[in-house]
């Protein structure tokens, strides 16, 4: 389940998908920033998907924010090359748990005013602001023709972890190998 999920108010598509958690813990971590890199990148290849103008192209990378407890970290998933998606780490933040701390609110206000701001500029492409139904479906951004910039052609297809039961064979294979390799 997606902690936060950024909607453009109208067309309900998504922009970001973020993840909270109570306690930091390694594998908590490790688990939400995977999950968060996966679902971002679905996100971002929808959004190239789109017969976008160019400078929307140019302006495209997705970014999502990871917490636990009072403190958190703003990434992003670009696409730098054909299939190459690359994770960059943004500002961390902390919410200030005691009035001493308050300073540390105003760094953590602009992660979030930034955070918020490139989800508008997003969905600025992605919307059709004009209520007018003739524009709407003229000059729509949705995916109804092919797109021409240059990353259309590096998008990949996203890997999602195998169900249980394929993992489970995934695992005992490896297992077989380690062992008929020697090693524990």
């Amino acid at each position: 389940m997606i902690d936060l999920r950024v909607l453009t108010a109208k067309d309900d598509i998504e922009l970001s998908h973020s993840e909270f958690a109570r306690k930091a813990t390694p594998v908590k971590i490790i688990k939400d920033r995977s999950k968060c890199l996966r679902t971002n990148k679905c996100i971002l290849d929808t959004y190239l998907l789109r017969n976008l103008p160019e400078e929307a192209v140019e302006d495209f990378i997705f970014y999502g924010i990871q917490s636990a407890g009072l403190e958190g970290q703003l990434f992003a998933i670009d696409l730098v090359d054909d299939g190459l998606y690359f994770n960059l780490d943004g500002p961390t933040y902390r919410f200030p748990a005691q009035l001493c701390d308050i300073n540390t609110l105003r760094n953590t206000l602009e992660v979030l005013y930034f955070f918020k701001d490139n989800a508008i500029n997003k969905a600025k492409y992605l919307s059709c602001d004009d209520g007018n139904s003739i524009a709407k479906i003229l000059h729509s951004r949705a995916i109804t023709t092919k797109s021409k910039h240059h990353k259309i052609n590096y998008i990949k297809k996203t890997y999602f972890t195998p169900k249980k039961a394929i993992s489970s064979e995934i695992k005992a294979l490896c297992s077989r190998e380690c062992t008929l390799r020697g090693e524990k």
